[in-house]
């Protein structure tokens, strides 16, 4: 029983569990491991495919759609057919998720999309603002992405996702955050750092989130004087560095 070889099915499963659970910036190398390790007849061009696809929607990749501005691959904006949404546009894009680029795509949104986009147009355009603002002053390098769409009520997802890697010095750190506005309002944060000096790149993070970033009191298309606001709490918790207890 202990020389009884694993099926081909087996050792997918353990080697797609090594590439979903990759340290940051080092997907490709680990593929390229596991890849050796269970032969290109099991980890095919297709397996591997979806493998890389998989990673990119789980861990907010950033990609540059036609050379200009960057969007996330979240599961927020995955449409049919393998697309997702470009909320600027709003368009559907065709993305490599080899390359992390993307091309504007021929299909066009259908009506329904359209529709719920636009619902929430003016509400995600406003937050989207704020949030590009905060972004480029206290988590530069970043991308943000806000999405908006609107049926028995309007709901807003903003996501944001930094990576910072140096590997020559063994260390690489990744910052992932998602904030959902409706009612009530929530959010999640998600950390992954390697190496000694990674804390550093935390801390920078942490003072960040530690300050708050305020939209509008009004906002286009919304009723009452109060108005609204978003206010992003950051909470203060402490990151250790990978493999550290």
């Amino acid at each position: 029983m202990a020389d009884e070889e694993l099926s081909s099915a087996q050792k997918l499963a353990i080697g797609a569990n090594f590439v979903l659970n990759s340290p940051p910036a080092q997907v490709n190398v680990v593929m390229e491991d596991v890849r050796k390790l269970v032969g290109p007849s099991v980890l095919t061009p297709e397996k591997e495919l979806g493998l890389l696809a998989r990673v990119n929607k789980e861990k907010f990749a950033a990609v540059k759609v036609d050379g200009g501005n960057s969007v996330l691959i979240t599961p927020h904006g995955e449409l049919p057919a393998g697309l997702y949404l470009d909320p600027s546009g709003p368009h559907a894009i065709e993305v490599d998720h080899k390359a992390l680029t993307a091309t504007k795509s021929d299909t066009p949104l259908t009506g329904a999309q359209l529709a719920a986009i636009q619902g929430g147009a003016a509400i995600r355009e406003a937050i989207d603002r704020e949030m590009q603002s905060y972004c480029q002053q206290y988590v530069p390098g970043s991308t943000c992405t806000t999405y908006g769409t609107s049926g028995a009520g309007i709901k807003v997802v903003c996501c944001l996702s930094t990576r910072l890697a140096e590997l020559s010095n063994y260390w690489a750190g990744m910052w992932i955050s998602e904030w959902t506005l409706e009612v009530p309002m929530g959010g999640s944060m998600h950390a992954h750092g390697q190496g000694l000096d990674s804390r550093a790149l935390f801390r920078r993070r942490q003072r960040a989130a530690g300050r708050q970033g305020r939209l509008p009191e009004r906002v286009p298309g919304e009723r009452g004087s109060g108005g609204r606001r978003l206010r992003q709490e950051g909470a203060r918790e402490r990151v250790r560095p990978h493999g550290q207890a």
